[in-house]
């Protein structure tokens, strides 16, 4: 998510990386699930980028009827059972 977070704001500056390495990526992409995320989304202008795990049935039916543009990552099931198994290997519990 991270790496597709920066990819999509260098290719919205046009490849200048000073706003990628400015403003955190939490701010330039915030996740709608969370409040702060949230009250970050409502007061923007503009073309904003979003964040988020719903699932797309919860989407507010608005959104479908809009210009939106939606890239859904998804990662390989045996690559999150790999990275879950070594992260909680690191976490000694």
């Amino acid at each position: 998510t991270n790496w597709l977070i920066e990819i999509v704001c260098l290719i919205q500056t046009k490849g200048n990386p000073k706003w990628v390495q400015s403003v955190p990526n939490w701010d330039r992409s915030p996740w709608i699930e969370s409040q702060e995320g949230y009250q970050t989304l409502i007061k923007k202008e503009g073309p904003r980028l979003i964040t988020s795990h719903l699932p797309f049935h919860l989407f507010p039916k608005s959104f479908f009827s809009s210009k939106a543009k939606v890239i859904y990552l998804i990662r390989n099931p045996r690559d999150v059972l790999v990275s879950g198994y070594f992260f909680w290997d690191k976490t000694n519990v």
